[in-house]
This record gives structure tokens, sequence and C-alpha cells, in this order.
């Protein structure tokens, strides 16, 4: 999984085994210092295994993603850190 802000979008990148599949899952932008930053919703990938975000609806700190999926009946979990 890569996280990565690219322009005014937070892109989330699933493993390339995973595009055209069905995923479900959640994320979780967690802010340790702040907890009325923190947004969770829904992981919602297109068929590239690509999730795009608007970097608008979250403020700007350092945030730990949390992102939970399941895919072919397997869960996975990635954790990563982030700047905005």
């Amino acid at each position: 999984v890569i996280i990565s802000k690219q322009a005014d979008k937070i892109v989330v990148k699933l493993p390339a085994e995973m595009k055209d599949k069905q995923v479900q899952g959640s994320l979780w932008f967690y802010c340790a210092y702040d907890a009325a930053l923190d947004k969770r919703m829904a992981l919602q990938i297109d068929g590239d295994g690509l999730y795009m975000l608007d970097a608008a609806k979250l403020s700007p700190g350092h945030y730990t993603v949390k992102i939970e999926w399941t895919c072919n009946n397997l869960s996975y979990f990635k954790e990563e850190q982030l700047s905005l």
C-alpha cells in the first residue's frame, strides 16, 4: 500500500494484485495530539486499486493513517505516517 499527497489529493494505492477485485475496508486518519482532527471513512477504491480523497477534507497536521480492508476473504492492515 502506498499513501501519498499529490497536489490537492491524498492517494491510497493498493497492491496491483487487488486491481479489479472486490475490496471493502476503512481508513482512519488519526491525529495523536488533537482528536478533533481524526477522520474515519469507508475505503472505496476504483478499478485501478486507487482511492482518492480531497486533501481539503483534512486539517493540516501529522496523521497516522490506519487502513483495514478485506479482499478475497483475506484481511489486511497497514499503518503509515502522513503530514499535511
